[in-house]
């Protein structure tokens, strides 16, 4: 499998993010900015995988200009560690303290965004941690949980495939009534082919 190997990178200002291009698509380090009467910056970690993503939209409704810009995986750094205590949320209150907020944010990169872009490089990494607890949604989100853990999944090889379909088909049966369900099956049926 194709590994995320750094061809370019630069920074977009205006989406606020860094980004790594790779063979296989890129690695981003984000900043969601939130207005909540302070300023809260929480950044994020998104990968993507092209060869993922090909396949996932395939069957996708996104819209073809949205097509390039969907991770295989993406999180904030608190939910990727499981950290709810606020460590990892910057809360400005006003311009004095952007300097000290621009310290956290490079060192949040050093200690944990370039160690996940690492780790993440290598879709055998992605597979095994995306799918081994099927309630844990904080590398995809839950709408995208079973729709990208099937496709790692099936490009992975991985021994247990039709029994993860059927985990991931009564997780689509209760997630949001049933809602994403049509969308799931469509996509096992074009893995079927491939």
């Amino acid at each position: 499998h194709k590994k995320c190997r750094t061809r370019s990178s630069h920074l977009n200002q205006s989406a606020a993010e860094f980004t790594k291009k790779t063979i296989d698509g890129w690695c981003k380090y984000k900043i969601i900015f939130l207005e909540r009467g302070t300023w809260d910056l929480l950044p994020g970690l998104l990968v993507r995988h092209a060869q993922v993503e090909n396949i996932f939209h395939e069957t996708s409704e996104f819209n073809n200009q949205d097509k390039n810009r969907t991770p295989t995986i993406g999180t904030s750094v608190e939910n990727y560690l499981h950290d709810q205590t606020g460590n990892f949320r910057l809360v400005l209150k006003d311009e004095t303290e952007i300097p000290a907020a621009a310290n956290s944010l490079i060192s949040i990169y050093y200690n944990y965004a370039s160690p996940f872009f690492k780790k993440y490089e290598d879709i055998n990494e992605i597979e095994k941690d995306v799918n081994a607890d099927i309630n844990d949604t904080s590398l995809t989100g839950p709408i995208f949980k079973g729709t990208k853990g099937s496709i790692l999944a099936k490009l992975c090889n991985r021994e247990n495939y039709t029994n993860l379909q059927r985990c991931y088909y009564e997780y689509y049966s209760n997630f949001s009534k049933g809602f994403y369900l049509p969308s799931f099956k469509k996509l096992t049926d074009y893995l079927k082919e491939i």
